[in-house]
């Protein structure tokens, strides 16, 4: 992490800059504070330390799947088409007696810089616009258009509003409010 990155914990709602760093811990400075509870995720845009998609939990909760023939497998944090080659290789490795759609989250900007090779890897993709207004700025997120004959899922957080968050919608900021949604907010 560099001095200066932004740091968004809880799905946003909190964001802090790295001040100082040292070999073993990072300082920070909360821009806009709340209350971090257990379990909560940390984005920081653009990282590029050692990270994978399919971390040992993932592993184990992809063998229980696969036992029970689960209809579809979505990965997380997809960055690139690797991510999800490496995932049907898996599952390739364990010869299950039939195959799972295989589906791409969109939710970080690598991936929508390599959304092309993506698509072409997996067997759909489900768009995470809220997880992408985390890390793009809300006017920002790309409106990822349907592939045609290409199973595409989009995802809002449509309970973000209705749970008074201080922070904008991100379909409301980017001009591609579903109409289904509307009369709910």
């Amino acid at each position: 992490v560099t001095i200066g990155a932004m740091i968004f914990m809880d799905d946003g709602l909190i964001h802090a800059r790295v001040i100082k760093k040292n070999a073993k811990s990072v300082f920070i400075k909360i821009i806009h504070g709340g209350v971090l509870e257990s379990r909560k995720g940390m984005n920081i845009p653009y990282y590029k330390g050692r990270l994978t998609a399919l971390n040992k939990k993932d592993r184990a909760d992809l063998l229980w799947g696969l036992k029970h023939q689960v209809d579809l497998i979505a990965l997380s944090f997809v960055r690139k088409a690797e991510d999800i080659t490496q995932l049907k290789r898996i599952i390739a490795k364990t010869k299950p007696s039939y195959t799972p759609l295989v589906i791409a989250k969109i939710e970080k900007p690598e991936a929508v810089t390599f959304m092309d090779d993506i698509i072409k890897a997996s067997d759909g993709i489900l768009i995470a616009r809220g997880d992408l207004g985390i890390e793009f700025l809300p006017e920002k997120v790309p409106v990822v258009p349907a592939v045609m004959g290409f199973l595409t899922i989009l995802i809002l957080q449509v309970m973000t509003v209705l749970v008074g968050s201080e922070l904008p919608f991100i379909p409301r900021t980017s001009g591609t409010v579903c109409p289904e949604i509307v009369p709910m907010l």
